[in-house]
């Protein structure tokens, strides 16, 4: 991103202003892949509209390895328009890497159990977190536009066939192991 930071407009929002909790049953519900969006939002919201969004697809799939830089183009924007955030954002993109990779490393291990999803499900907290704070800066500067706290059918849809996958992963960490010949 460059340095130069964009200034949104008096009528468009700071961020990409949802619930922490939306973020956080859309996080569990599909398995991370809300993250992604999430992160593109947010990116959008501090580039310029001609920008490519290539670019912030990219920062958005890699958000693991771009998630401080985000936080931090949100601190200076606060101080720029007058409010600082206490983001905290070095805690917070550290703890969603490390999360994320000791998510990984369990998920590899031989012996699947639904204990093993348990770091997966954390990677939420920073990420709520993170909301939070840019929530606070978006209220504060923005308190005409509301946080988006609402489920609509996308996401309604992603939360019913999530919640399938969960129960096909509860059933099944159940079973017994598959016989080999």
């Amino acid at each position: 991103m460059s340095t130069e930071l964009v200034i949104p407009g008096p009528d468009e929002p700071i961020g990409f202003p949802i619930s922490p909790l939306k973020l956080a049953v859309m996080h569990v519900a599909t398995f991370g892949l809300y993250d992604i969006f999430w992160a593109w939002k947010n990116f959008a919201s501090l580039s310029y509209p001609s920008r490519n969004g290539f670019r912030r697809m990219i920062f958005a799939l890699f958000l693991s390895l771009s998630l401080h830089g985000l936080l931090k183009r949100f601190k200076e924007l606060g101080a720029q328009l007058g409010h600082n955030v206490d983001i905290r954002q070095n805690a917070l993109a550290i703890s969603f890497f490390l999360l994320v990779i000791i998510s990984n490393i369990i998920l590899r291990a031989k012996d699947p159990a639904l204990v093993h999803f348990l770091p997966g499900l954390l990677v939420v907290v920073p990420l709520y977190l993170s909301q939070s704070k840019i929530n606070e800066l978006h209220c504060a500067l923005r308190p005409n536009i509301a946080v988006d706290a609402k489920f609509n059918v996308a996401n309604i849809i992603g939360i019913v066939v999530g919640g399938i996958m969960w129960l096909l992963i509860l059933v099944g960490s159940f079973l017994p192991p598959l016989p080999t010949d």
